[in-house]
């Protein structure tokens, strides 16, 4: 991945500079998400929002810039990424024999839709990782990451161990 040069990122309140923003989303419902800065090795911030709202969130921060888009916005990230890690969503045979989709309206798949959509329209690349990752990112240290409690927090839990993942595999 090539390094871009850096960029000032707004967390919370105070400004840091950055080489990489690293966004990692675990989609669903609810979505957990992280920003992380990749050349430190940091977590920037996280959290978990509703799907709707993390999607239109999403289409704000990649399609303005984050020059445009000042820290007293209402969006909840900081700054669009540089590149997104998001859990893959599939259908496992075992699941559809048995009927555990039917009639399903598949609200995972169309949140991944979207933030498809958005990336390519920002031209900000998107990689996906497989839900089964996990035990291999908690291995590489991600449950560091993680926020306690960890039920009530486990979506965003869960893109910490996709950011970690990437992160020691892509970018070490």
């Amino acid at each position: 991945w090539p390094r871009p040069h850096r960029r000032g990122c707004f967390v919370g309140t105070w400004y840091t500079l950055v080489y990489m923003i690293l966004l990692a989303i675990d989609p669903g419902e609810t979505a957990g998400w992280s920003i992380w800065d990749t050349e430190k090795y940091e977590k920037l911030t996280g959290g978990q929002t509703p799907r709707i709202e993390f999607e239109k969130d999403l289409a704000a921060v990649l399609l303005v810039s984050c020059e445009e888009n000042p820290p007293e916005r209402t969006t909840i990230l900081p700054c669009a990424p540089d590149l997104i890690v998001c859990e893959d969503w599939l259908i496992y045979p075992e699941h559809a024999r048995r009927g555990a989709l039917d009639m399903d309206k598949c609200l995972t798949a169309r949140t991944i839709g979207a933030i498809q959509a958005f990336a390519r329209m920002a031209e900000v690349p998107v990689v996906f990782q497989n839900a089964t990752i996990k035990e291999q990112a908690k291995a590489m240290g991600a449950d560091n990451y993680h926020p306690i409690p960890r039920h009530p927090n486990r979506h965003e839990g869960d893109s910490c161990y996709h950011a970690v993942y990437y992160i020691v595999r892509e970018c070490s």
